[in-house]
């Protein structure tokens, strides 16, 4: 990212590239402190990003069904590997984890019915 010069891009750009950078930083330097070890968020993005589709799926639904179909493929590996990486789970963060579980239930629910009215697959 330094190697691109501020003066070719437009200020969009520009500001997308700070935000990136200014993000990579955050998490580099949270990574360092071993944040990752302690805080359980894989399932918290997880839904996220799940959610995220499915708000986007109403432009393009047969775009937002594909992209939701192969993020499911792709959880159990992505939760899998959020928790090799937890070791030293505090507390709070495990009762917050927990939380957002429970009351994300209803969003693979309404993943299923999206699907269903997309176009359901034999895999969904």
């Amino acid at each position: 990212m330094e190697t691109i010069s501020p003066r070719d891009l437009s200020n969009e750009q520009q500001l997308d590239r700070l935000a990136l950078r200014s993000q990579l930083l955050k998490e580099c330097e949270d990574f360092a402190r071993g944040r990752h070890t302690l805080e359980p968020t894989g399932p918290e993005h997880l839904l996220n990003i799940l959610l995220h589709e499915l708000m986007r799926g109403g432009d393009e639904p047969k775009r937002a069904a594909r992209n939701l179909r192969s993020l499911l493929k792709q959880a159990p590996d992505f939760i899998e590997e959020g928790a090799a990486m937890v070791r030293k789970p505090e507390r709070v963060w495990l009762a917050v984890m927990e939380q957002t579980v429970e009351g994300g239930q209803v969003l693979p629910e309404g993943v299923g019915q999206f699907l269903g009215g997309a176009g359901s697959q034999r895999g969904d």
